[in-house]
């Protein structure tokens, strides 16, 4: 089923890469994209997939991962409503460096890389918005790859909170909430660790009172002592 013109020109918007332009561009790119449904757990692209398409995600959410040679998997970003992904590969035409995954049902809106071509000719400025969401991307994982490789399970575990409140933090009488659905093996992955070990940290936070877990979400009581913390990482 095609989405409705407004429900995508709407998602499309929440991106930063589209949100500055008119409603006629956006209904025009939108033009350009093909939908796309992916069950929960199904594969958008594999590693070494030829670069074709870059995707915007209409809604559900989707798990950048990459897989150990026993199997293991690392996850890599989470891939929001509103945001965009795959499109290093889209732009220089290389294989995907990473597996693309549904992590619920979810509906996506695909760019072929020829039209992504065309419309960045025609619209320069897009062109410039994607570079910095391509920066963006890399900052982060320059930070990620530091993290894991000097720093410990306390501090790596912080600075995800951090990295997540940036992103996802609601100001609250009873403090940071974290207003994603992670669990604590999703949090184990995106650190590089395992799920026992998050458990027990998240536990004791939550014993000195630094932290609350609720139905899947996590509330930062003491957002200075997890700043404190994760400050010799950034």
């Amino acid at each position: 089923m095609t989405p409705a013109k407004s429900t995508t020109r709407d998602t499309l918007r929440s991106s930063f890469l589209f949100r500055t332009l008119s409603d006629n561009d956006l209904d025009t790119i939108a033009g350009l994209m093909s939908p796309r449904t992916v069950a929960r757990n199904q594969t958008v692209f594999e590693k070494g997939d030829a670069g074709d398409a870059m995707y915007a995600v209409l809604a559900g959410r989707v798990r950048i991962v990459a897989f150990s040679e026993d199997g293991k998997e690392v996850m890599l970003n989470l891939i929001e409503t509103g945001e965009v992904f795959g499109e290093i590969a889209a732009l220089d035409g290389g294989p995907r460096t990473a597996h693309a995954i549904a992590d619920s049902a979810t509906e996506l809106l695909s760019l072929t890389r020829a039209r992504l071509a065309d419309l960045l000719r025609e619209a320069p400025d897009l062109g410039l918005r994607l570079m910095t969401v391509l920066c963006g991307r890399l900052r982060e994982t320059s930070a990620t790859v530091e993290t894991l490789a000097f720093h410990g399970l306390e501090q790596r575990l912080a600075h995800l909170l951090l990295r997540i409140a940036d992103k996802y933090g609601q100001d609250t009488e009873e403090g940071l909430v974290l207003d994603i659905k992670l669990t604590q093996k999703d949090v184990g992955t995106l650190i590089a660790t395992s799920r026992e070990s998050v458990s027990k940290q998240l536990t004791r936070w939550q014993e000195q009172d630094i932290l609350t877990m609720k139905a899947g979400r996590i509330t930062i009581k003491d957002i200075d002592f997890i700043e404190t913390l994760a400050g010799d990482v950034d």
